[in-house]
């Protein structure tokens, strides 16, 4: 039987691999084989696995999102896209395995959110937009 509810301990897991290049800059890819094609082999200088927990939206999660991520003026409706994915992201992000330097757990907090590099970010919320199927929402 298909279940068409979602309860607090659904979760969406997403894995991704970020790969650095001798240049210092950051690839993703959801296979580390795809961060070592985009790259070349040989300009690979590491890749590591990285893994998001996010709590899996309901309807009334997705109402939310939508009510915190459109805001009028009076006189028009805005949105800013890149706020709409960090909202996304940081009221559904549980969990996630990132460390800072000294291998310290960073915590899985907006504050934290906002410091990432904006190629993770949005990656990261691209997969989650394919994830939860509200993409069109928000």
């Amino acid at each position: 039987m298909v279940n068409l509810f979602v309860s607090e301990n659904d979760v969406i897991e997403i894995v991704i691999y970020v790969g650095e290049d001798k240049k210092g800059r950051i690839f993703v890819d959801t296979e580390e084989d795809g961060v070592k094609q985009i790259l070349g082999e040989d300009q690979v200088q590491t890749v590591e696995k990285f893994t998001f927990t996010f709590k899996k939206p309901s309807f009334e999660d997705a109402v939310n999102l939508v009510k915190d991520i459109f805001y009028s003026d009076g006189a028009r409706i805005n949105f800013n896209p890149l706020e709409a994915r960090l909202m996304k992201i940081s009221k559904l992000l549980k969990t996630w395995d990132l460390k800072d330097r000294e291998g310290k757990n960073i915590p899985a907090t907006e504050q934290s959110i906002k410091k990432l590099s904006p190629v993770i970010a949005n990656a990261v919320g691209v997969i989650l937009d394919s994830e939860t199927g509200i993409a069109g929402m928000v």
